[in-house]
């Protein structure tokens, strides 16, 4: 049996975009479920380059619900922030990233951070590349305090 190439960052943004792009165009139904399968991706995308940067960091199940926008789900990795184990929802094209403390299920415990891409890293259309979101995340993910 033939090994498989390994998925490269770039292809998993692509893949996250092009599902972002159906999400504005899908029906309302169809949005959940495209913005959900956006989100994966982009958890794939920013855990591959924060992995490669040798940030310890993994794409984490179930997807996640945010305390103010329950009705959406998004993917999420996990990580280390400050000593603590945090959980990192990602929504697609949200400039602000927020670090929570892991619960059971798809809930999200206490804000434990943010940090925010900074505007000028911000793509026309509004998308957020993963790098960009991989930048932050990691002296925020890689810091011992």
């Amino acid at each position: 049996m033939a090994a498989t190439a390994a998925v490269t960052a770039e292809e998993l943004e692509k893949g996250a975009r092009d599902w972002f792009d159906r999400h504005k165009k899908a029906s309302t139904n169809e949005q959940v479920g495209t913005l959900v399968v956006a989100s994966l991706e982009l958890v794939k995308a920013v855990v591959t380059l924060l992995t490669e940067a040798g940030i310890e960091v993994a794409q984490t199940p179930p997807v996640r619900r945010l305390p103010d926008v329950p009705r959406w789900e998004y993917g999420a990795l996990t990580g280390t922030h400050g000593g603590q184990p945090v959980v990192v929802p990602l929504v697609p094209a949200s400039p602000e990233i927020r670090l929570f403390a892991p619960t059971e299920g798809q809930a999200v415990g206490d804000l434990v951070a943010t940090v925010t891409v900074p505007s000028e890293q911000i793509e026309k259309g509004g998308w957020v590349p993963a790098a960009a979101i991989a930048n932050q995340l990691r002296p925020a993910l890689s810091a011992v305090s």
